[in-house]
């Protein structure tokens, strides 16, 4: 457990830090994987943190670090500039997917499904190609002691 490095609100913001840690993802050897959080990445498309973006999430596809963005699916449809950046990895979590979820934002095909069976936390994990069925923890309350050891 590791406490926030940093953490940016405003375009300008964004920009800045996203630049910042392509740098380090570039250059990072010293085993410490690092995690990026993007809340709500199409807000970004065409704005002045966009490049930045694209140039943070390629560098991290070619790396072990981890990108974790989310969004509406109806908003990833696209393929160019960050959403086609953000879907190059080919990997992701549709959480209450629909079955045309899979064409739109991994480029394969999902079994048939229906919404129902899917209930909170159920999603379909993705990673290059491949699907699997997973159901995701939900933690309502996470303290600081919670992750203390012993």
């Amino acid at each position: 457990f590791r406490r926030w490095r940093g953490a940016a609100y405003s375009v300008e913001q964004v920009r800045d830090l996203a630049a910042e840690l392509a740098k380090k993802v570039a250059e990072e050897r010293s085993g410490v994987r690092i995690v990026v959080v993007l809340e709500n990445i199409a807000d970004f498309a065409d704005t002045d943190a966009e490049r930045a973006l694209r140039t943070l999430m390629q560098a991290i596809n070619r790396s072990d670090h981890l990108l974790i963005a989310d969004s509406d699916t109806t908003q990833l449809t696209g393929g160019f500039g960050l959403v086609g950046a953000l879907k190059a990895g080919r990997r992701g979590l549709a959480l209450r997917p629909d079955t045309h979820d899979g064409e739109a934002l991994f480029k394969m095909a999902f079994p048939r499904m229906n919404r129902h069976e899917f209930p909170p936390g159920r999603a379909i994990l993705v990673d290059n190609g491949q699907h699997e069925i997973v159901q995701v923890a939900h933690v309502s309350d996470i303290s600081e002691t919670s992750f203390r050891a012993g």
